[in-house]
């Protein structure tokens, strides 16, 4: 590609799959996220990975569908 005087500039890569960052910089390229999940669920990741929400949800004391 790199020959045909059009050489990609970026590797749009899915969000879950990060290590493609390195691929894309190794390669001189830049690397762009692109998030197929509903924004959502990255503020559930957030606020799981901060501590703020835990799962299950033990308040509670028995898992609801609200906990999930």
């Amino acid at each position: 590609m790199k020959l045909s005087g059009n050489p990609p500039r970026v590797l749009v890569y899915d969000s879950s799959t990060p290590w493609l960052l390195d691929v894309a910089h190794d390669n001189g390229l830049r690397g762009a996220a692109f998030f197929t999940q509903p924004w959502p669920v990255s503020v559930i990741y957030y606020h799981v990975h901060k501590g703020s929400f835990s799962v299950p949800s033990t308040r509670h004391g028995h898992s609801t569908l609200a906990s999930f």
